[in-house]
């Protein structure tokens, strides 16, 4: 039976982010589901990412073993980029400013890996 394992750690990783107007700091969470996936090879997974301070980006990282995150796609409002190395095997959606899904439309062993989310007030990516 082919079937591989591919983690969305359910992060509930509380950021303290400096607020620029208040100088108040405040904590923001970010959570996935579900925590643990598997799935057999040619089948189609979905994870979902949900965050509390409605930032208007949100990533996907991809994280093999022995390496670092790979950035997959964001969002910035509701405006999908995708990185051009990229899989078009590699779907997203959001509704709405609180959650993000990443589908995987037929998973291949090479897909096994931890996939992250993560959000932000902006992109915070440099040229």
């Amino acid at each position: 039976m082919d079937v591989r394992r591919m983690q969305g750690q359910q992060n509930r990783e509380n950021m303290s982010q400096r607020s620029s107007d208040t100088e108040a700091f405040v904590d923001t969470m970010v959570m996935q589901n579900p925590r643990y996936k598997v799935a057999r090879v040619g089948k189609p997974v979905n994870l979902i990412c949900s965050q509390t301070m409605d930032h208007d980006s949100m990533f996907w990282y991809q994280q093999k073993p022995n390496q670092g995150p790979k950035l997959l796609l964001y969002y910035y409002d509701s405006n999908l980029n995708r990185e051009t190395d990229t899989s078009d095997n590699f779907q997203s959606s959001r509704h709405n400013t609180s959650f993000c899904s990443l589908n995987i439309t037929s998973a291949g062993l090479g897909d096994s890996a931890m996939y992250l989310c993560a959000s932000s007030r902006g992109t915070g990516l440099q040229q």
